[in-house]
């Protein structure tokens, strides 16, 4: 960006200078040339970008290749990007791209960094050995053995060696990787309409793989390798929890080729065939197998001496390298997303800690309209959210209902939705929620000795009211809210006003927002506020057969229920406005209803439910 020009200024004898344009050698010149070259070649699903290199592909005939051509050079010019002629090549067969030969059959080291390696000389220092072993490593995907070849040369990189010694072993490792680098084979392209075969085997210091697929004329080809060294915990492990792990991370590491597809597994192990009928398993090997579940996999033995591939993979003594190839289409990897999320988070909710789901107070799970429902002891059905939707349920239920506190919208989720570990989730979605950190004011007094309030008989037998004032004044002149509260279910009805209201303006807005749907309280509570506590607020009152009740002077607290409703309301109130809203009297509606919808911790029940019997419907119920 034009801005970043003056952190790319320099000092010569003939002064100071900036660059105009993105030099070489910054430290983040490759990374923004990279979201450069994506940006202005997005959607274009035929073309692969690095950095400055291009590549365009199509199995069509020429013509449809062609035209995939144009179309690209037109995207080039519109971003006035230029190409040199000379650099270009058009319909290949095949290519050299990064370092590799690419053709129809598959994918090889290219032949003139082959050349390079047959014609290393052996290395004199350390640094020299670096080189080759860096030139080595980038292609030691292509060998199956890789590290049992460089294993003698890595020691000689280690801290303790004092003086580079060339010694007969080095030079015997060193002739032998080149050489096992001259006849790497060719690595087949992955083709999802092809039967695929992954072997799997472990020994005592390390575990590998290999992926086969089988082609057309029923021959088996290579696609990847995979190998790695178990840690000291892992070679603890028994030979069944060996071979289990790895097919764990055969599973993991070419889970971009077997997601979403059938495949065959073929190990030397018997007991992984009978994996899904084992009837006790360790927690560990729980988790293990709820892995397995989004997989389509048949399991197959085979004798030990059939194995070799893998069986050599498992005998190596490095790491192996990051996957050979990336998947086939973005099409394709999101097709095989969906389906792996849904056996994912159907196998993560069917297990808590390695136990399943089947004690008691846990009684199963069950399908319902292609949805997968958690019943509990008591028979009652929730939905089981898979985690790709949680966030968006969290924000239903904690932003969208006003911004209420952990307990309330972990209440209000119960009862309609299940995920493991629910509660914590909310607590952290909560707590980590920053127009609530923003806007609210956390001011927690000391906790006294605990006193009882009287439990009124009968819903809206005693009402609470306040005025809550010092509000932002809208356009209508509202600055204050009239707050009545039912002691018995919590219910809150929130009417606007102003603060220099009248008690007869008070009153009147009792009798049209409380009155008219609830009837007379059998007593009403409030503070010594004078529009509140005058001789015509309890005259009218008593009038109407109400017993007026005061607090105690210079002490609101003691009317505490609809002291903390006010502190809720302005913790919503700020919220809303923190998002911009400037008329706070049109948000009453959404808060009042939130309040009422929101389950008490005391009674896990709403103020609706308390009143109603039910709920009644929200966003969350769509």
């Amino acid at each position: 960006h034009s801005d970043s020009s003056q952190y790319t200024g320099f000092v010569t004898e003939q002064g100071s200078y900036q660059f105009r344009a993105l030099p070489f050698g910054l430290k983040t010149a490759t990374a923004a040339f990279q979201k450069f070259s994506q940006g202005i070649l997005a959607g274009m699903n035929n073309v692969l970008v690095y950095v400055d290199d291009l590549l365009i592909f199509s199995m069509g005939n020429p013509r449809s290749h062609l035209q995939q051509v144009r179309l690209l050079l037109e995207r080039l010019r519109h971003h006035q990007v230029f190409v040199k002629r000379s650099k270009c090549v058009f319909l290949q067969t095949q290519i050299s791209f990064l370092g590799y030969t690419l053709n129809a059959h598959g994918i090889a080291p290219e032949a003139s960094k082959v050349a390079a390696i047959e014609d290393f000389p052996p290395p004199a220092s350390v640094k020299q050995l670096r080189q080759f072993l860096g030139l080595a490593n980038f292609y030691r995907r292509f060998i199956k053995n890789f590290a049992n070849y460089a294993a003698p040369l890595s020691d000689l990189l280690k801290t303790s060696q004092r003086r580079f010694v060339w010694t007969r072993s080095a030079e015997t490792a060193f002739a032998a990787l080149k050489t096992a680098l001259t006849q790497a084979p060719v690595l087949a392209h992955f083709r999802s309409d092809r039967l695929t075969i992954l072997y799997t085997d472990a020994s005592d210091l390390a575990i590998g793989a290999a992926l086969h697929q089988i082609d057309e004329n029923n021959e088996e080809h290579p696609v990847a390798f995979y190998g790695k060294k178990l840690s000291s915990a892992e070679r603890n492990y028994s030979t069944y929890e060996r071979e289990l792990l790895a097919l764990k991370e055969s599973l993991r590491h070419f889970s971009y080729y077997l997601i979403g597809r059938r495949f065959r597994v073929c190990t030397d192990h018997h007991s992984l065939i009978r994996l899904n009928t084992q009837s006790e398993l360790s927690p560990r090997l729980a988790r293990w197998l709820s892995t397995f579940l989004q997989y389509d996999m048949e399991i197959h033995h085979i004798p030990g001496e059939t194995n070799v591939v893998a069986d050599a993979l498992s005998r190596i003594s490095g790491d192996s390298p990051a996957p050979s190839f990336a998947p086939q289409s973005p099409a394709d990897l999101t097709q095989a997303h969906d389906r792996a999320m849904r056996a994912e988070d159907i196998a993560r909710d069917l297990l808590v800690d390695g136990e399943l789901l089947g004690q008691p107070g846990c009684r199963h799970f069950e399908f319902s309209d292609d949805l997968l429902y958690y019943v509990d002891s008591t028979g009652r059905t929730r939905i089981c959210v898979p985690t790709a939707i949680r966030a968006a349920v969290l924000r239903l239920a904690h932003d969208d209902a006003g911004h209420v506190g952990s307990d309330k919208t972990y209440l209000s989720l119960v009862a309609k939705v299940y995920w493991n570990n629910m509660k914590r989730d909310v607590e952290n979605y909560v707590h980590s929620c920053l127009i609530c950190q923003a806007a609210k004011n956390y001011k927690q007094k000391p906790i006294g000795l605990p006193k009882s309030h009287d439990v009124p008989a009968d819903k809206f037998d005693v009402i609470s009211v306040d005025l809550l004032s010092g509000l932002p004044t809208t356009s209508q002149g509202h600055d204050s809210l009239f707050v009545m509260l039912d002691s018995f279910s919590q219910h809150v009805t929130l009417a606007p006003t102003h603060k220099s209201a009248t008690t007869q303006e008070l009153v009147d807005l009792f009798l049209q927002y409380f009155y008219r749907t609830r009837g007379l309280p059998a007593a009403i509570l409030s503070d010594n506020g004078p529009n509140v506590s005058s001789h015509f607020w309890d005259t009218v009152f008593q009038t109407l057969g109400v017993q007026v009740r005061h607090s105690s002077k210079y002490y609101p607290q003691a009317n505490g229920r609809v002291e903390r409703i006010n502190a809720t309301i302005l913790d919503m109130l700020r919220t809303k406005l923190a998002q911009g809203s400037s008329e706070w009297t049109v948000h009453l509606p959404f808060i009042e209803f939130a309040l009422n919808h929101a389950p008490r911790r005391e009674t896990g029940l709403s103020a609706f439910q308390v009143e109603y019997g039910k709920n009644p419907r929200s966003v969350m119920d769509l």
